[in-house]
C-alpha cells in the first residue's frame, strides 16, 4: 500500500514539474489567440495563472538612488553637473562654472537581453533662475546593441523618441519631432513617467495617460536601462529631481500591440479637445456636432488630440454651406503629425476648392497640392474627409476618393497628433462649420 502511495506521489509531482517547465518556457506556452487548442492543452484558467511569472523586478526602487549606486556617479569633468543622491532621491543642478557647450549625463545598469520591460520614474523638473521657459532636458534610455541606444527625452512639455549612436560621445543619430503632451504637469509640479516596452513598440504613459507610442529597435534584446540629463550650450540648466525609479520585465506576458483607434461622434460630452486652448474659437459640442471656427475674421484655428503617432490615418465629417459659384476663403479639414516643428494639414474650402499644406516654422502654411474638386458636395451637406500620412506618403481623400497625393521629400515631419483644422470668414459665426465622427486611427 505504501509503494502504491509513493508511486502516485511520484507521478503527480513529475506532472507538476513538467507544467512549470512548459510555463516558464515562453516558446512552448500555448497561446489562447494563436492557438485554438490551447483552452483544451490547459485545463483551467486558474492553474495558467499560478505557473506564469509576471513582472520581475530588475531595479526595486529601494535600490536605485543609494550613494553607491551606478546611477548616482558624477562626471568628471566638474564644470557640467553636480550629481547628489540621498534618502532615495537623486538631484542634478547646473554647477555655476558650466562650460557653453552641449553637454549629456547618463547612466544605466545592466539589464540581460530583455525583449519587453517596463521602466517607471518620477520627475520634477524646475527652471534655472530668471529663465521663464523650462529648457532643462531629462529622460529614460536603454542599450539595444554595443554602441546604439534608444531615448526618451522630455523638453518642457514636449517629448521625442530618439536614437543615439554612442562613440567619444552620445549623438542623436534619429528622432521623431517633438511632440506636445497636456498630460506633463508643467515646471515645478512632478510627472511619473512611465515606458511600456515590448518586441516592436514602447508606449508612454505620463501620469496615467497614454501619451505617444515610438518603435522598438530590440531585436538583439536590451542589455542596460538608464537615465540622462542634456542641456543645449545655449540654454540654462536649472534642477532635476529623480525618485521612485523601478523597472520590471514580463518576458513571459504576451502583450497587447493591438492598433491605437481614437472615435468621437462629437455629438455628446466629450474632453477630447482642452477648453483651455480654444479660447480664440467657437468651440460648441451640440447635438448635430462640434461646432468649431476662429472667432476673430480670416484667422485660422486647430483643435489637437489623442496620443503622438508615427503613421496615423484622421478622418471626420464636415458640414458647412459650400457654393462653388461664390468666392470664399472659410475653409474646414483635418490636420495629422502635428508636432513642434511642423504639421500636414488638408481642408475643403466654402467655394468647392481643396488644399494640402505642409506647415512648419520656417515655411507655414505652405499649400502642396490644391484645386477644384466635384467630389466636394455642395449645399450644407456632409463631406467626408480623410488624411492618411503613412512613411513618405500624404494622401487626402473626399468622400472616400484619392483626390490629392504626394510623396514627401521637402520637410522631416515625422511624429505627431491628429485633429482639425478651420479658417474663418470676414463674418465669424459659431455655427459656419460643424464636424461629427472623428476618428484618429493608427497605420503599421
Amino acid at each position: 500500500m505504501k509503494l502504491k502511495t509513493a508511486a502516485i506521489y511520484f507521478f503527480l509531482l513529475l506532472i507538476f514539474h513538467s507544467g512549470c517547465q512548459a510555463a516558464y518556457n515562453s516558446e512552448s506556452t500555448p497561446s489562447p489567440e494563436s492557438d485554438p487548442t490551447a483552452a483544451e492543452i490547459l485545463p483551467t484558467a486558474t492553474a495558467v495563472e499560478e505557473l506564469v511569472p509576471t513582472a520581475v523586478p530588475i531595479l526595486a526602487q529601494d535600490d536605485a538612488f543609494k550613494s553607491n549606486s551606478p546611477l548616482c556617479q558624477a562626471d568628471d569633468d566638474p564644470g557640467e553637473f553636480s550629481v547628489q543622491c540621498s534618502d532615495g532621491n537623486l538631484v542634478i543642478s547646473q554647477e555655476p562654472g558650466r562650460k557653453a557647450r552641449e553637454i549629456t549625463w547618463y547612466r544605466d545598469i545592466p539589464a540581460n537581453d530583455l525583449q519587453q520591460f517596463q521602466i517607471q520614474i518620477n520627475v520634477r523638473s524646475l527652471p534655472a533662475e530668471g529663465i521663464p521657459v523650462d529648457e532643462n532636458q531629462y529622460g529614460i534610455f536603454f542599450r539595444a546593441g554595443e554602441n546604439t541606444i534608444q531615448a526618451l527625452r522630455i523638453m518642457n512639455q514636449y517629448f521625442s523618441f530618439q536614437d543615439w549612436l554612442e562613440q567619444d560621445d552620445v549623438k542623436v543619430s534619429d528622432r521623431t519631432n517633438f511632440s506636445f503632451t497636456p498630460h506633463l504637469n508643467p515646471a515645478g509640479q512632478e510627472n511619473n513617467l512611465q515606458l511600456n516596452c515590448s518586441r516592436q513598440i514602447c508606449d508612454l504613459i505620463i501620469n496615467g495617460e497614454f501619451s505617444g507610442r515610438g518603435s522598438m529597435d530590440g531585436a538583439g534584446g536590451v542589455n542596460a536601462l538608464g537615465i540622462f540629463i542634456a542641456s543645449d550650450w545655449d540654454q540654462q540648466f536649472g534642477e532635476i529631481h529623480f525618485t521612485n525609479l523601478q523597472a520590471t520585465s514580463d518576458e513571459n506576458v504576451m502583450h497587447d500591440e493591438k492598433t491605437y483607434q481614437l472615435f468621437d461622434s462629437l455629438t455628446g460630452e466629450t474632453e477630447i479637445f482642452s477648453k483651455a486652448g480654444l479660447s480664440g474659437a467657437f468651440s460648441e459640442i451640440e447635438e448635430d456636432g462640434f461646432h468649431f471656427s476662429p472667432v476673430s475674421p480670416s484667422k485660422n484655428y486647430r483643435a489637437i488630440t489623442g496620443p503622438a503617432l508615427e503613421n496615423m490615418s484622421v478622418e471626420a465629417a464636415v458640414f458647412m454651406e459650400i457654393d462653388p459659384e461664390k468666392s470664399s476663403n472659410h475653409f474646414g479639414g483635418l490636420i495629422c503629425r502635428s508636432s513642434l516643428e511642423g504639421r500636414y494639414m488638408a481642408v475643403i474650402r466654402a467655394d468647392g476648392t481643396y488644399t494640402v499644406y505642409s506647415d512648419t516654422p520656417n515655411f507655414p502654411l505652405t499649400p502642396r497640392l490644391e484645386g477644384k474638386s466635384e467630389r466636394i458636395r455642395p449645399g450644407l451637406q456632409e463631406n467626408r474627409l480623410r488624411l492618411d500620412c503613412i512613411g513618405d506618403q500624404i494622401d487626402f481623400y473626399i468622400n472616400e476618393e484619392l483626390t490629392a497625393s504626394f510623396n514627401e521629400k521637402r520637410f522631416d515631419i515625422n511624429y505627431g497628433r491628429g485633429g482639425l483644422f478651420t479658417k474663418a470668414g470676414p463674418q465669424p459665426d459659431p455655427d459656419t462649420i460643424i464636424f461629427r465622427d472623428l476618428t484618429i486611427r493608427e497605420v503599421r
